[in-house]
């Protein structure tokens, strides 16, 4: 069921015309022109794994070692990638792309990005992928749509020698030449940890929550709930959680799904949780409701309006995967492979960035550039060194 056409309506006006006003009070984040970035805190996962693993099984079954990513050289030859990601519909996805964009100019290697319309468009990956197998390109950067469909791509582009690295959306394929994530799992345990904590500071013994996860059966979508159903286990207070509501993660989406919740549940709620473009988009529908405060909105991922939210008080925290800082290590991870740098042995089948926690106590000091990309930037599918520019 769709929202008023009104509240839609205030919506958008609020997003496209009240934003810039909001902007005034946004912190500076300093992107280098260069692509350097400072070392990255990872967890690489060698085998032996869990076959056919998910990144969670794969971190509890392989031999962890904790270090530093830092920047790779610049290429020596005229590499080509290719980068598949589902959709550009979030500014989430915008600051992948700009984090692609910002490594490549920096290595001075070419990049195409596919991008596809959305969770529901695996036919159109897999085509994407056939693309780029038939384009030769030296490597393939992959954000699956799905756990394990895409699986039969992956050998097709191994069959061509063609490696595969997949990047912020898990899958289970053994044919992937390295996984490049952060543990969606732990955004889901870590901001149900939040609420239980907030709860706790309270003093309230019992606490009723809802969730908006994302799209059913995707990956990342999975594993965000599996987390959060382990944090409520191990809680010390009762969570009772009233439900967990799937569909597609765009922001008329989000602030839809929020509205039937508060139809259904009321001042019942005492916590929500959203996907990332969802916990801004739920602000409006909880506001129009006269919840905003007896209904406090945490946000699993970051996005700048989320930022922003948060600095209002209207959210009161966000998990966060870093996805700029998830493709920096990815394309650095090619780069390095590409150029013959890593020994068989240095390569991990895992490379495991941390999730982090924003909120009022550590916003003016939270690394946003990990995760957001400059205000002025535009989606970008393609880069080529010393291409003329008209």
């Amino acid at each position: 069921m769709r929202p008023p056409l009104i509240l839609v309506f205030v919506f958008v006006f609020q997003i496209i015309f009240m934003e810039p006003l909001l902007h005034a009070k946004e912190l500076i984040i300093k992107h280098p022109k260069t692509g350097e970035f400072s070392p990255i805190p990872v967890k690489y996962v060698y085998p032996p794994v869990t076959p056919n693993g998910s990144l969670w099984e794969e971190f509890n079954s392989g031999k962890i070692k904790k270090g530093f990513f830092s920047p790779a050289q610049s290429a020596t030859k005229p590499w080509k990638i290719a980068v598949l990601i589902p959709h550009l519909k979030d500014p989430f996805w915008l600051g992948v792309n700009y984090g692609i964009i910002e490594q490549a100019k920096r290595m001075g290697v070419e990049v195409h990005i596919f991008v596809a319309e959305g969770y529901h468009d695996l036919i159109g990956q897999l085509a994407q992928m056939d693309e780029a197998i038939a384009a030769k390109v030296d490597a393939i950067i992959l954000s699956p749509i799905s756990m394990t469909e895409n699986d039969s791509s992956v050998a097709k582009a191994k069959a061509a020698g063609i490696p595969v690295f997949m990047a912020v959306n898990d899958m289970r394929s053994d044919d992937l030449t390295v996984k490049i994530n952060a543990l969606v799992y732990d955004m889901g345990r870590k901001s149900m940890e939040w609420i239980i904590a907030d709860a706790i500071k309270s003093k309230r013994k019992s606490i009723n929550v809802a969730m908006l996860p994302g799209p059913d059966g995707a990956g990342w979508v999975m594993a965000e709930v599996d987390g959060t159903k382990n944090a409520i286990k191990n809680a010390s207070i009762n969570v009772n959680m009233l439900e967990i509501k799937y569909g597609e993660s765009g922001p008329v989406e989000q602030a839809s799904l929020t509205e039937e919740l508060i139809k259904k549940f009321g001042s019942q709620m005492d916590y929500l949780i959203v996907c990332n473009v969802g916990a801004f988009a739920a602000v409006l529908p909880i506001k129009e409701a006269g919840l905003l405060g007896k209904i406090k909105i945490v946000g699993n991922d970051l996005v700048r309006d989320s930022v922003l939210a948060i600095q209002r008080g209207e959210i009161s925290a966000a998990s966060d995967t870093r996805g700029i800082d998830i493709v920096r290590v990815a394309f650095n991870t090619v780069i390095n492979y590409l150029e013959g740098r890593l020994n068989a042995s240095d390569i991990p089948h895992d490379i495991i960035l941390d999730v982090l926690v924003v909120d009022q106590s550590n916003f003016d000091h939270y690394p946003f550039s990990g995760s957001l990309p400059p205000e002025n930037f535009k989606p970008t599918l393609h880069y080529k060194p010393n291409e003329p520019r008209y």
